[in-house]
């Protein structure tokens, strides 16, 4: 991520060795469209699981429906 330019890396020549990483002003810039892109993944999710209840209702009456028309 150093290398891409995401993270600034920091090494200092301590006992025992530390290493800092703090984020760049490219990798800050990334913030608020994440943030939308989480919010939207998680709308989605939530519809995805609202959606599919009436959907498994509404196949399994197509399924007796069906069954129904094929005894007569």
């Amino acid at each position: 991520m150093e290398e891409m330019g995401f993270v600034n890396r920091v090494c200092t020549s301590t006992r025992p060795p530390q290493v800092t990483y703090s984020l760049t002003e490219r990798t800050k810039e990334l913030g608020e469209p994440m943030t939308q892109l989480d919010a939207l993944a998680k709308k989605w999710a939530v519809e995805d699981l609202t959606n599919k209840q009436p959907q498994t209702q509404k196949a399994a009456y197509r399924r007796k429906a069906t069954s129904r028309d094929s005894s007569v």
